[in-house]
């Protein structure tokens, strides 16, 4: 059971429990809160994530996404390359949609036909340019 695991690993939290209750109503509030956990600590380390890339920028005033940089004082070679790799970009971001749509799919959530990529409001699709 979910609090045997926990009272296995001899922690202190104050809300572990000594016995398993045998209320269904009150199994699945220990499962919605064991997931509730899971969740949290997902978040955590997503915030832990943001927060040292924070620093990173911090620290360096200049870092940043290749494709973050300007092309205005680009040559025609560095721009033909840029293309060339926001292309590359393309089709990696396109190829990772389909596998998540694909992933979606398999797990049974039919409701997402197809997945629309959006950031900031704005669509990525036609963004770039065809070969």
């Amino acid at each position: 059971m979910v609090l045997d695991r926990y009272l296995d690993e001899s922690s202190t939290n104050s809300w572990e429990l000594e016995a398993v209750p045998s209320d269904p109503q009150v199994q699945q509030w220990n499962k919605e809160f064991e997931e509730a956990l899971k969740e949290l600590e997902e978040e955590k380390k997503k915030v832990a994530m943001i927060e040292e890339w924070n620093k990173v920028c911090e620290n360096d005033g200049d870092a940043r996404f290749w494709w973050d940089e300007p092309i205005d004082d680009m040559g025609l070679e560095e721009l033909e390359e840029y293309v060339r790799a926001m292309q590359e970009l393309k089709k990696n971001v396109a190829s990772r949609a389909s596998e998540l749509t694909m992933a979606n799919y398999h797990f049974g959530n039919q409701k997402m036909s197809h997945l629309d990529v959006e950031v900031n409001g704005f669509s990525l699709d036609g963004v770039f340019l065809k070969n």
